[in-house]
C-alpha cells in the first residue's frame, strides 16, 4: 500500500465514530493491501479514494443506525425556538433588550441541544456539547422567569389571566435532572427518566394554560401570543415521554460493533 493510499485511509477513518475507528482502520487497511497485491497500486488508490468519498455517509449511518425508536422526536426541541424567536422580536420591538437577549440565548441553547442530544459514545445528553446546550437553556429559562416575576417586563404569553409559572418550574427542574443524570453512574437511568417526566409534565401544563389563556383573553393579538407556544410544547412533551419510555436503550446505549463497508 502506497503512502498516498495510507493517507486517504487515515482521512476516511477520521470521519467514522471514535469507538469504531480502530476496527474500521484495520478492516480498510487489510482490504487495501489485498487489492494492491492482487490488482495493483492504482486499484488500491481508487479503493482508498472511494472510502474517503463514502466515509461521511458511513459515519452518518454508524451514528444513527442504533438510535432507538422515537429518538428523532427529541430533535423537535428545536421547534421551541420558533416561539422563542417570536418573543425575541416582541421584546426587541418593545425595548426590552435584556429580555430579548435572554430569549436569544434560549434559542441558541435549544439549537445546540437539538443538534447534539445523543451519541452512541455518551448516550443521552452525555456529551460536552449537549450538556452545554442544556445549561444554556436552563440559565435562559430561569432568567426569563425571574425577569417576569421581579421586574417590570411585559410579555403577553407570560402575563395572561393564568400564569404559566408552574409549567416553567417543572420543566426547568426536569432539564436540571436530565443534565445531571449523565454524571450519576448507576442512577443515571432513573434520574434521567424522572427529569424527562418532569419536562413532559411542565410542557403539558404550559400548553394547557396556553390554551386556556387563548380562550380567556379578548384580543386576537393576545391569543397569538398565548397560542404560539402550544404546538411546540406538546410536540416536545410527547417526544420526552416517548424517550422516557425507551429507558436504558436510549439513555445509556451500547455502541454498535457492526462494520459498514463502503466500496
Amino acid at each position: 500500500m502506497t503512502l498516498l493510499a495510507a493517507v486517504l485511509l487515515s482521512v476516511a477513518c477520521k470521519l467514522v465514530p471514535g469507538h469504531l475507528r480502530a476496527q474500521y482502520e484495520a478492516e480498510w487497511s487489510a482490504e487495501c493491501e489485498a487489492i494492491a497485491m492482487s490488482d495493483g497500486v492504482w486499484s488500491s488508490l481508487r479503493y482508498a479514494g472511494r472510502l474517503v468519498l463514502g466515509a461521511p455517509r458511513t459515519g452518518y449511518v454508524l451514528r444513527t443506525n442504533n438510535r432507538p425508536v422515537f429518538f428523532d422526536v427529541l430533535l423537535m426541541s428545536v421547534t421551541l425556538a420558533v416561539p422563542a424567536m417570536f418573543f425575541v422580536a416582541h421584546s426587541a420591538i418593545t425595548g426590552q433588550l435584556l429580555v430579548a437577549f435572554a430569549y436569544s440565548w434560549l434559542c441558541i441553547g435549544l439549537l445546540v441541544v437539538a443538534s447534539s442530544a445523543w451519541s452512541a459514545e455518551s448516550g443521552l445528553f452525555g456529551g460536552k456539547i449537549s450538556a452545554s446546550g442544556l445549561i444554556m437553556v436552563l440559565i435562559a429559562s430561569v432568567v426569563i422567569t425571574s425577569l417576569n416575576l421581579l421586574t417590570d417586563t411585559h410579555n403577553p404569553a407570560l402575563d395572561g389571566p393564568i400564569r404559566v409559572l408552574p409549567g416553567s418550574v417543572a420543566a426547568q427542574i426536569g432539564v436540571l435532572l436530565v443534565m445531571l443524570s449523565a454524571w450519576l453512574g448507576p442512577q443515571r437511568v432513573e434520574v434521567a427518566r424522572l427529569g424527562l417526566s418532569l419536562m413532559t409534565l411542565g410542557l403539558v401544563i404550559w400548553a394547557a394554560i396556553g390554551v386556556l389563556n387563548t380562550v380567556l383573553v379578548e384580543t386576537w393579538g393576545e391569543r397569538i401570543f398565548h397560542g404560539v407556544s402550544v404546538p411546540s410544547a406538546l410536540a416536545v412533551a410527547s417526544g420526552c415521554w416517548l424517550i422516557r419510555r425507551e429507558g436504558p436503550a436510549l439513555i445509556t446505549p451500547k455502541p454498535s460493533q457492526e462494520v459498514v463497508l463502503v466500496s
